[in-house]
């Protein structure tokens, strides 16, 4: 497990060299004109004519395998390497909103297990003042985006073993989530509560969670690749995957808590 999960975005620059070669001579005369002849099949007709230099080509937007070949530095200026994020036709954000204003730095983990994230791996004041650092050094490297600290829970764990319902999860109690909750509040940090489904669904996770997702301080994460939908298989033996109903699904019950 990663200790931090950070977005962050890198500058490549690539530098071509150009070499023209000066003729001394004359170009040659044109050749006399021949008669149109239909190209043989399978064959590419040619446009190119003594003297032409090859040219690469490169479309708009397909530079470099990732956004990370962009950067701010050429917003705006017609150039493949603008940067990507944030998105210039952003429709407008409710008051409150953390995105895209803010960049989140968030701890992820369980408390019953140091090899799960940083949240789990030290002792409780000694995570938060590492939280801490961390946040000091993002919001001095980018003033502009203040950092909104989170501490990321995972409340609903993945289980190899299939458990007395056969669902290949186990909930957190609600003491424990209270608990990270209040280790947020803190920090004035915001509670992400993270959904590993096994072999259950969001649809019967989802509402379990809602006392804590009706808060406007707690926030969901949701774990593709520990869903097992389809497939007998546990956790961890094959890469998971969500589809487009449940992503709507979780939308949907975000957005009527709001409403």
């Amino acid at each position: 497990m990663n200790r931090l999960r950070i977005t962050t975005s890198a500058l490549l620059l690539a530098v071509a060299s150009h070499v023209a070669v000066a003729q001394a001579s004359p170009p040659p005369a044109k050749p006399p004109a021949k008669p149109a002849t239909k190209p043989a099949a399978g064959a590419t007709k040619s446009t190119a004519q003594p003297g032409d230099t090859a040219k690469k080509v490169v479309k708009r937007g397909m530079l470099g395998p990732s956004s990370g070949d962009r950067h701010m530095a050429y917003r705006d200026a017609g150039s493949d390497l603008d940067s990507l994020w944030p998105p210039k036709k952003m429709p407008a954000v409710l008051p409150g909103s953390l995105l895209p204003a803010k960049r989140i730095i968030a701890f992820y983990g369980n408390p019953l297990s140091k090899r799960m994230g940083i949240l789990g791996e030290f002792e409780t004041d000694d995570m938060l003042s590492k939280l801490d650092a961390e946040v000091a050094e993002w919001n001095k490297l980018d003033p502009a985006h203040p950092v909104q600290p989170a501490l990321h829970l995972i409340a609903v764990v993945a289980q190899g073993d299939k458990g007395r319902d056969g669902k290949f999860r186990l909930r957190m109690d609600s003491s424990m989530i209270e608990k990270v909750y209040g280790w947020a509040k803190r920090r004035n940090a915001v509670l992400f509560v993270d959904v590993q489904v096994g072999h259950s669904t969001l649809q019967q996770e989802l509402p379990w969670l809602e006392r804590f997702l009706i808060r406007p301080d707690v926030l969901l994460g949701i774990d593709p690749e520990f869903s097992m939908k389809n497939t007998t298989l546990a956790p961890g033996k094959k890469i998971g995957t969500f589809d487009a109903a449940d992503i709507n699904y979780a939308i949907k019950f975000l957005g009527d808590l709001v409403d």
